[in-house]
């Protein structure tokens, strides 16, 4: 339940429902979302290959035979994004995923198992970099016209909070530190609130009883006594976060406690 006043012993912020924070890898939700509701718009499907939509110009051959959905659900045997990389990402502010997956483009990408979980935040920017080409729309722009704006989220995004940001150590980011949000992008650069996060809870209301029928088998999905549950951590520099929304078997939200 939201509390009119949150706790705050750091600075002199007042905390509301609608202070802004950092929610990390809860922003994969919104990507799978993203997905469906291009597939709605035939667009993509899920279960198709990568190879099918980027043809001979894929500048990833290795991942042609991959499925999208088996990337959302980890268990495409893609490596994390700091596995044999030398990674670079609090040095550049970079301003689209496919900006990102420049720095990848000499990268070997499979190194797991396939079909065996293994949670992979570079997978999720290989989706962003698929729904950037699609589309021809910039990630954090086709998140905002599809999820954000229908859902009346006016505290979520991708620009600058407006509460302090602190590490865990509770010190102020440094600029390099403010850049990982960046380089996360479809895997967990958002922003968002308490009061946008209720609002999120209608996100069914943009989904058809098919796609609805597809969150079942998200690996953020789970099934409790008749009813959905929607569930993911979040972590970043900056930012550590929970969510869990209940529905009915309708996919109405059953309570917000």
């Amino acid at each position: 339940v939201y509390k009119r006043q949150a706790l705050n012993n750091i600075d002199k912020d007042i905390l509301n429902k609608n202070s802004e924070f950092l929610i990390g890898s809860i922003t994969k939700i919104f990507t799978v979302l993203l997905l469906l509701i291009l597939q709605q718009k035939n667009i993509l499907n899920i279960n198709d290959k990568l190879g099918k939509y980027f043809n001979n110009k894929f500048r990833i051959n290795e991942l042609k035979n991959i499925k999208i959905i088996d990337i959302i659900n980890h268990i495409s045997g893609i490596k994390n994004m700091f596995d044999n990389y030398n990674y670079q990402g609090l040095n550049i502010r970079f301003n689209s995923v496919t900006e990102i997956m420049d720095h990848f483009k000499n990268e070997k990408f499979l190194k797991h198992k396939k079909g065996k979980f293994n949670y992979s935040n570079l997978g999720y920017i290989i989706l962003g970099f698929l729904i950037e080409n699609l589309t021809g729309q910039t990630y954090k722009n086709i998140v905002r016209r599809n999820i954000l704006d229908k859902l009346d989220m006016n505290n979520s995004g991708f620009s600058k909070t407006n509460t302090k940001l602190y590490t865990a150590t509770r010190n102020k980011l440094t600029k390099k530190e403010k850049n990982e949000k960046y380089f996360a992008s479809s895997s967990g650069q958002l922003k968002s609130s308490i009061g946008d996060l209720i609002k999120f809870g209608n996100f069914p209301s943009l989904l058809t009883k098919e796609s609805k029928n597809l969150l079942k088998h998200m690996y953020f999905y789970k099934k409790e006594n008749n009813r959905h549950k929607i569930s993911h951590v979040g972590g970043i520099i900056g930012g550590s976060s929970k969510l869990i929304i209940r529905y009915k078997s309708n996919w109405k939200v059953k309570d917000m406690n």
